[in-house]
């Protein structure tokens, strides 16, 4: 009897993994049909009722896709690598000597998607907006700050097909 239950028993950690990975993975199979999908799940757990909401973007291009989050509405490209307070978004990328910087997921976050991979945002409040643009519409000199950037200073350019943002 005492088998029994370790079997049935499975621990907050265990099942907070599973479910991540399960979201994770029904994203990133089944929404290759469109540019951007939105799922919202909710689980209970511990007696608490999470609601977990995704949006996922799928490069269904043959080019990479720039993308960056923005708070409350679209924001173009120029806009966001334009100046913002004491910098340009462009200027930060092109400086090598930030040494202490933190990424800010509304100013200074950038992800360059590959085609057929799939970026995933998972979030509890508000919807991130998701901006993005093919690389070739891009200005040739911001592209090859990017294609610098991806090439040597991996730092810069986030790296992981997933993020979550708790807000």
């Amino acid at each position: 009897m005492n088998q029994q239950k370790k079997q049935k028993t499975i621990s907050v950690d265990n099942m907070k993994s599973i479910l991540f990975l399960t979201l994770f993975f029904s994203q990133l199979f089944f929404s290759q049909t469109n540019l951007i999908s939105h799922d919202t799940s909710i689980y209970q757990l511990n007696n608490e009722i999470i609601e977990l909401k995704t949006t996922s973007l799928y490069n269904k291009y043959d080019e990479n896709l720039i993308v960056w989050l923005s708070k409350n509405k679209k924001e173009d490209y120029k806009s966001y690598f334009s100046k913002k307070g004491d910098f340009s978004l462009l200027e930060w990328l092109n400086d090598d000597n930030f040494s202490d910087y933190t990424i800010d997921v509304y100013s200074t976050f950038l992800k360059v998607v590959k085609p057929k991979e799939s970026f995933i945002i998972l979030y509890k409040g508000n919807a991130p907006v998701i901006n993005y643009i093919c690389e070739n519409e891009l200005p040739q000199y911001i592209r090859k700050t990017i294609l610098r950037v991806e090439k040597d200073t991996n730092f810069k350019l986030y790296k992981s097909n997933y993020i979550f943002i708790k807000e």
